[in-house]
């Protein structure tokens, strides 16, 4: 054997002798054992954490032995994964194994073969000796690739964890990024599930350290090694266990160990078997018959996977505040959009989750574009680079100068900002100049300018929705007797020299109210002649319609 062993142990002499007999008739050539340390209020605790400690350091044959023995116990999380680091502060590669795995004679071979084999190819990020779904799934090389990360016996190399983070910064980021889609791509409730769980890991309420490593092998897009027979038996399972305190599963009993024929043989390709990850979903992590979906040629999610609802309802990380009736319209207007290279801009971003939403939503995005008057907001950051937040009034000269130093013209502007009604007019007449040819302009939470505090209510002739409401008559200004012109018309709003040329030149293909929501389109070509020719078809008609109508 040529690999070193890392050995973590705690209060089990006789899970620890039995493994420690399995690890000395292997002989690695250095081993590693870690002990966290006793807690002072458990009975006998002391006496069989120092039986454990002499068990697993009873070395007797040619060995370099290492040990790492805590004063205070650190609990399950810290006390694993720093042992972890300390191992591989020392040696590049290696295995791992608890107190309470016991190994077959060629898990050991196995591990020392592939480790080597692997070394130098990022796209495996560890070796497993566990396979729990023998009876349910069989293959003719000895051993598959998943996604799936078992460590009750592995093994693993410092390039891959080096990635570990026990703490999970990354998490959220990654999750608005949809990094669960390539994952659980053919069952839903799969992707619930390890949602749920990071979500809890990251907010500290397990105390454990495995599904961290999930995480990670699973960020860095990282394949598992599992062996076509189980090498390992856990024989943990007890009330005197940390994680495994209840019966062994089914799963688990008919995965009975079973050593492996050498010399080994090799996967062609180094891919994901996506039939076993299926295998996996429903016997062994229990999701579901019904959850588990066909899996495509492409092995994406479809689109409605991806919809800005599920995005919304499903987000961790920064919050977002959005009306439950914008979600399915925002998916059926923005759907054009959905692939193209749009930029956009939101004014009022207040906690900023709704950038993280729009940039996983359109993943072809170049910028997004948040502006926010209140300070607080400075402190937002984002691992997307496409997401920029600028600081101001957006209606401040300097403001718009800083946002345009970043994105001269949008596919998208959506107006969530103060809600108050001169507001919500300066920003239109400052902002929909920038706005694409066929562009759309969202102005959210309309309700407020029906309530006096905003400016609004519905008598209200200066107020904003007034004003949108007269670009009814602008949009359709083709038909307009000449007693009054455009200027005349909104002289309530601007004097009759200011009057915003894009209004002038018909640049509002149309104008749409919904509750509490104003949408205004962007012309693909200024015209106030919007109607085009008359058209008409067929041969016979009883009915002759009025000239002009």
């Amino acid at each position: 054997m040529k690999s070193a062993v890392l050995f973590l142990v705690f209060n089990r002499p006789d899970t620890t002798k039995e493994v420690f007999n399995a690890i000395k008739a292997a002989k690695p050539p250095r081993l590693y054992v870690a002990a966290d340390g006793i807690r002072g209020d458990r009975d006998g605790e002391a006496e069989r954490c120092q039986q454990v400690r002499r068990f697993a350091t009873d070395v007797d044959w040619p060995c370099e032995l290492y040990t790492r023995f805590s004063e205070q116990n650190l609990g399950c999380k810290v006390a694993v994964s720093s042992a972890i680091d300390w191992f591989f502060s020392y040696e590049e590669e290696g295995i791992i194994v608890e107190d309470d795995v016991l190994p077959l004679a060629s898990f050991f071979s196995f591990c020392d073969e592939l480790l080597e084999r692997y070394r130098y190819n990022d796209k495996v990020t560890m070796i497993s000796g566990c396979n729990l779904m023998t009876e349910r799934y069989s293959t003719t090389e000895s051993y598959f690739f998943s996604r799936y990360c078992h460590i009750w016996g592995w093994a693993t190399w410092r390039r891959s964890w080096s990635d570990y983070d026990v703490a999970m910064d990354s998490w959220p980021s990654w999750s608005m990024q949809d990094g669960l889609a390539d994952i659980a791509v053919h069952s839903l409730s799969a992707k619930k599930y390890w949602q749920d769980i990071f979500n809890a890991m990251y907010f500290g309420q397990i105390d454990t350290w495995d599904y961290q490593w999930v995480y990670s092998c699973w960020r860095r897009g990282g394949l598992s090694v599992v062996p076509s027979n189980n090498l390992t038996r856990n024989i943990g399972f007890g009330a005197d266990a940390t994680h495994t305190i209840m019966n062994e599963p089914a799963c688990v009993l008919e995965a009975i160990p079973q050593e492996l024929s050498f010399p080994l043989l090799h996967p062609e390709n180094i891919q994901r078997d996506m039939v076993a990850d299926q295998v996996f979903d429903k016997y062994v992590f229990g999701y579901g018959q019904d959850a588990i979906l066909e899996i495509t040629k492409e092995n994406k999610m479809s689109d409605n996977d991806y919809s800005v609802e599920m995005l919304h309802r499903n987000k961790v990380g920064k919050v977002s505040d959005k009306w439950a009736s914008y979600l399915p319209f925002y998916d059926a207007l923005f759907k054009p959009y959905r692939y193209s290279q749009i930029t956009m801009l939101e004014i009022g971003v207040q906690n900023g989750g709704s950038l993280e939403t729009w940039a996983t939503y359109f993943k072809e995005g170049v910028h997004f574009v948040g502006c926010d008057i209140d300070q607080k907001c400075a402190v937002l950051q984002y691992d997307d680079p496409r997401i920029h937040v600028v600081i101001g009034d957006a209606n401040d000269f300097a403001t718009l100068q800083s946002i345009y130093a970043i994105a001269t013209e949008f596919d998208i502007v959506i107006d969530d900002g103060s809600h108050v009604s001169i507001d919500i007019l300066n920003s239109f007449v400052r902002y929909f100049p920038f706005v694409k040819a066929g562009g759309l302009y969202i102005i959210e939470d309309t309700h407020s300018l029906y309530l006096d505090q905003f400016g609004g209510g519905v008598l209200n002739e200066f107020g904003a929705y007034a004003f949108f409401k007269k670009l009814i008559d602008i949009i359709n200004f083709q038909f307009w007797r000449e007693e009054i012109s455009i200027s005349t018309y909104l002289r309530t709003f601007f004097s009759l020299s200011t009057t915003p040329d894009f209004i002038l030149e018909g640049t509002i293909e149309s104008i749409e109210f919904r509750n509490s929501i104003v949408l205004i389109r962007k012309a693909i070509k200024p015209s106030h002649d919007k109607l085009g020719e008359r058209i008409i078809v067929g041969e016979s008609a009883a009915v002759q319609s009025w000239q002009g109508v």
